[in-house]
Formats: structure tokens, C-alpha cells, sequence
């Protein structure tokens, strides 16, 4: 009912205008009504740009069971006992190691924004109401204007992103620290006053495999909504073909009120533009009675576009296109 409101207004405007007129006329025939479904081939609307989501904090964790180098003191039960490296080939030659086993976690962010970037065809259904009135008459032929209020609703184009998500790697290892200068494996355990070397001794570094998880992101749609309004006025000329049948053409200068909405998220926004536009269009009305009639006519309209933004979304309208229109005609 809202959506409607406003050509509603127009057209009982334009009926008590038509009646309040209609007794003026210099003699019958010089005033026409016609009001009918409206149906447009082409409604093309797009968006484009991007759309923030939940972000993902990027960040690395490292994590070690136990602290090697300021350890003190240590015992016989928390080191191993490893093939001493001086002495690779002789496995009588043993030495003792303090352990340690590491973990590192990253998390990478993989979508800042969600890209969105779609377009949508409509061919909506509307409705027409024309009211002409003939200036001149000379034999068949007829010269006039007419004034014609159209309205057409819910046009409409999604478009879908990713935001946010990412990913967690993961990897674990084990090092060994040498007690070089401490006691010898199996014949002394006596770790007093001696401590594991400053740095893990490399050969013996031992992964312990690694892993990779994906953050799932977020689906961010937007979409666009619009009704189309028009008012047009321009001249017509009529061929009349005896007494029940007119051929017409037309050409109408268009002020055009699109209504458009757009939301995002939890975002929305309502704007309303008025882009002008031009019309050409011819028809045919065969009148079953002397005044009353069956109507159909067919043109080509040319309308600037719309457009309306949210942040960094931007969606627009074309409303140009071929329209055809069919419905009752009257005549008095």
C-alpha cells in the first residue's frame, strides 16, 4: 500500500481534474481517458563495490613444554640419553640432552571485504493512465497533447559476498640440548653444575608434522529495490479511420521519480532522484461503442539512470526501454 500511495494520489488528481474539464469541451470527442496494465521489457540494475564483514586478527603463537636454557638445576629422569655427536659410528659413546618440544600457531586472514559485483533484468508489470485532449482538428486528423502517469514496483538485483575467514596453520618439532661438558651416559648422572648448551643441537631436530584449518567466512548480500514513477506530457497526433477506430502516435517529455533502497547487513538506505527522460510511442483504439473502447500502444522510452550508495557500495537503475501498454479508452 505504501509503494502505491503516491501514483494513487496522481491518478484521483487527474480523474476529478478530467471531470471537473470535461463539461468545457467544445464539442464532443476532444477530451480521451485511457488506463490499463503497463508492462516494460527491460529494467536493468547492478551492484558493485565492497562490503566489510567480521574481520579474522592475524596473529602468531609459539609455545615450548619447558624453558632449556635458564632451567636449574637438572635431574637424570628429565633429560635422554642420545648418541653422542663427536662420536656418530660408535654406539658405546652416549651423552645426555635435555628435550624440548615447540608448537607455533598462525592465523591469516584471507577476506578483508566481501567483493560484490551482480547485475538483474526485470521486465516489471505496472499501470498506465493517459488523459489526452485534442487542440485541432483538420478532417481526420487531429493534433493535441496528452498527460500520462505510470508507475511500476519491486525491481529489484542481489549481489552475495565472502567476508572475514581465513586460516590456522599449525606445526610442532622437538630439540635437543646438549650436555656437552656434563656427565657421561650410563656411568654418571651427576648433573650438578652442568647445564644443556644455549642452542638446540640441529641435526638432531625432529619435525613433528603440521597441519592447516580454514575459518569459515561470513556471506554478505546487498540488494537494491525500486518503484518508478512517471509523468509525461507531450504532443499527439491522431488519424481517425471512420468513427470506431484511431491510429496515434505520441512524444512525451518524461519526469521520472525513482524510488530506490538499498541494504547491506544491517545497513539500509532510502533515496529518491528524478531523471528525466523522452518517449515515443504509436497506437491503436478501436471503440466498441461510441465512446468507450478497447486501447493498445507500444514505444521506446529513454531515461537517465539512478543510482544510490551505502559506504562503499554503489547500485544504479536503468529504466530505459521498450514499453507496451493495453486497456480501456473513453472519449467524451
Amino acid at each position: 500500500m505504501q509503494k502505491t500511495a503516491l501514483f494513487t494520489r496522481i491518478a484521483l488528481f487527474t480523474l476529478a481534474a478530467l471531470i471537473a474539464t470535461a463539461a468545457t469541451g467544445e464539442r464532443p470527442g476532444d477530451w480521451s481517458l485511457s488506463v490499463g496494465p503497463a508492462w516494460r521489457s527491460k529494467v536493468k540494475s547492478a551492484i558493485s563495490g565492497q562490503a566489510g564483514g567480521p574481520t579474522v586478527t592475524p596473529s602468531r603463537r609459539v609455545i615450548y613444554d619447558k624453558d632449556v636454557v635458564t632451567r636449574r638445576p637438572w635431574s637424570a629422569d628429565e633429560v635422554e640419553i642420545v648418541q653422542d655427536p663427536d662420536y656418530p659410528g660408535q654406539q658405546d659413546f652416549l651423552n645426555y640432552a635435555a628435550v624440548q618440544t615447540g608448537s607455533e600457531t598462525i592465523v591469516t586472514p584471507l577476506y578483508g571485504a566481501a567483493e560484490l559485483n551482480s547485475s538483474n533484468r526485470d521486465r516489471p508489470l505496472g499501470v498506465s493512465l493517459t488523459a489526452g485532449r485534442d487542440l485541432y482538428t483538420a478532417g481526420c486528423f487531429s493534433a493535441g497533447l496528452t498527460l500520462r502517469f505510470a508507475g511500476y514496483w519491486d525491481m529489484k538485483t542481489q549481489a552475495s559476498g565472502m567476508a572475514g575467514g581465513g586460516t590456522i596453520q599449525s606445526r610442532s618439532w622437538r630439540d635437543y640440548y646438549l650436555f656437552k661438558d656434563g656427565p657421561i651416559p650410563p656411568y654418571d648422572d651427576d648433573f650438578t653444575y652442568c647445564y644443556p648448551e644455549p642452542e638446540p643441537y640441529a641435526p638432531y631436530h625432529q619435525n613433528l608434522g603440521s597441519s592447516t584449518r580454514t575459518i569459515p567466512g561470513q556471506p554478505i548480500h546487498a540488494r537494491l529495490t525500486s518503484d518508478l514513477y512517471q509523468i509525461g506530457l507531450g504532443p499527439r497526433l491522431t488519424c481517425r479511420i471512420g468513427s470506431r477506430l484511431d491510429i496515434f502516435g505520441a512524444v512525451e517529455a518524461l519526469c521520472n521519480i525513482a524510488r530506490m533502497d538499498i541494504e547491506c547487513a544491517d545497513e539500509c538506505r532510502s533515496k529518491t532522484e528524478s531523471p528525466l527522460g523522452l518517449a515515443a510511442r504509436v497506437g491503436i483504439a478501436a471503440y466498441l461503442t461510441e465512446n468507450i473502447g478497447l486501447q493498445a500502444e507500444a514505444g521506446q522510452e529513454w531515461i537517465d539512470d539512478a543510482d544510490i550508495t551505502l559506504g562503499d557500495i554503489r547500485a544504479k537503475a536503468d529504466y530505459s526501454s521498450f514499453v507496451t501498454t493495453a486497456g480501456l479508452i473513453a472519449r467524451f
